[in-house]
This record gives structure tokens, C-alpha cells and sequence, in this order.
């Protein structure tokens, strides 16, 4: 897996740039930032920027509110991802974004419901590492 597969913000932007059809230099220019950062932003070398500058990029792009706020949803999970990365294996990485994405687009049944089944797995097996953890302290 490609570290760049978990964050969200780079592709949203390329996304709104090519269906508008607009040149990276131009863009950069329009929302005042250096061409070598927003390049940087889209290769994923510069992860969750500011919200600041998501929005001048977003203006400069003239989104509307919908797509504004992908950019700045985006930009939030990618500094969450960009956190969790320096703790986390990649396999886990991945996990997370996906339960970012999930929780950002089922309805409050559907959380609940992935909630409950969380509880499910995580329940027994906290229970076995506590039951293990005595038993080596009682061997101790």
C-alpha cells in the first residue's frame, strides 16, 4: 500500500483543478501561494495545510459551498491520518482513513450499527488481555 493512498486532500484538489481545467502555476498564483508548495500539497510531501490556505485554494478555484467543504473535510482527516502516522502501521493507517470516510458519510443508523460491531471485537479481546495480563502477574 502506498502511504499516499490514505490521505484525501491531494487528490480533491487535483480533481477540482483538472475538471476546471486549470494549470498548476495558475492556481498557485490566484490563491497567493508558491507553486512549489502547491505542488507539494498535491504530491502529498506537504500533508493537511492550514484551512487558510485550503480556502484560498478553494476560492481561487471558485468552488462552491458543497465542494469547499470536501476540501476542508480533506484537508481535516489528512492532519488526523498525518498524526496517527508517526504511532501506526500502515495496515492500521489504512483502516482509519477508511473509518474517517465511514464516519464522515453513513447515516447516525449506520454509525451506530459500526459502533456496536467495534464494541463486538474489541470487547472480548480486551477482556482476553486483561485475563492473560493476571495470569503472567500471578506466574510472576
Amino acid at each position: 500500500m502506498r502511504v499516499q493512498n490514505i490521505f484525501r486532500l491531494s487528490p480533491a484538489i487535483l480533481k477540482f483543478r483538472r475538471t476546471r481545467a486549470v494549470a498548476q502555476k495558475k492556481l498557485a498564483g490566484d490563491a497567493g501561494v508558491h507553486e512549489t508548495r502547491l505542488s507539494a500539497i498535491e504530491n502529498c510531501r506537504i500533508i493537511g495545510p492550514a484551512n487558510g490556505l485550503v480556502l484560498r485554494i478553494a476560492d481561487a478555484l471558485t468552488l462552491d459551498d458543497q465542494e469547499r467543504q470536501e476540501l476542508i473535510q480533506a484537508a481535516a482527516h489528512d492532519r488526523v491520518m498525518r498524526e496517527m502516522s508517526r504511532n501506526l502501521p500502515p495496515d492500521r493507517l489504512r483502516l482509519l482513513a477508511r473509518c474517517l470516510d465511514a464516519a464522515r458519510i453513513l447515516s447516525d443508523q449506520d454509525c451506530v450499527s459500526l459502533e456496536d460491531f467495534v464494541d463486538g471485537l474489541i470487547g472480548p479481546r480486551a477482556t482476553l488481555k486483561t485475563a492473560l495480563r493476571r495470569r503472567e502477574a500471578a506466574d510472576a
